[in-house]
């Protein structure tokens, strides 16, 4: 199974996940902007406030998109260029946090090599609603849970 990932995923993923927080923020965007016509604000700190409230929420978004979208990432050409031989002797892991967008990539490129998936996403400690979002959209991969990857650790 291949994923075709659609023009600014990232963004999209980022907006989906955490539309919470920017719904919030729009609000108070949109209290701090009516706020002026109820109060008197200094003209250079209202605009000050109202920029820096616009970095804060296009920032996040203009970073995802060249880290998930334009880097050349998800294309994997990077892993392709490494002339990795793939055989059934070969053993390839791969690490999320609750959200696996990687490794049907992964097994595409080298089907013959084991891959290994951990995911170390606990519900109990991870209660994040973006990453309880991200969780229920995710192509689950066959995975080892998180207290196999633990126990491997602290032994």
């Amino acid at each position: 199974m291949e994923i075709k990932r659609r023009n600014f995923q990232g963004v999209l993923n980022i907006l989906s996940f955490n539309r919470h927080f920017y719904v919030i923020g729009f609000i108070i965007l949109s209290f701090i902007i009516g706020s002026r016509f109820i109060f008197s604000w200094n003209n250079s700190l209202y605009w000050l406030v109202i920029v820096a409230f616009i970095y804060g929420l296009t920032m996040p978004l203009i970073v995802s998109a060249y880290v998930y979208d334009f880097s050349g990432f998800y294309n994997f050409d990077w892993l392709k260029k490494m002339n990795i031989k793939d055989s059934k002797d070969k053993f390839n892991l791969n690490i999320n946090a609750g959200f696996d967008e990687t490794s049907y990539i992964i097994e595409s490129i080298l089907p013959q090599s084991k891959l290994q998936v951990y995911d170390f996403y606990n519900a109990k400690q991870h209660t994040e609603p973006a990453i309880i979002r991200a969780r229920k959209v995710s192509l689950v991969y066959p995975i080892q849970t998180h207290n196999k990857l633990i126990q491997i650790q602290f032994r």
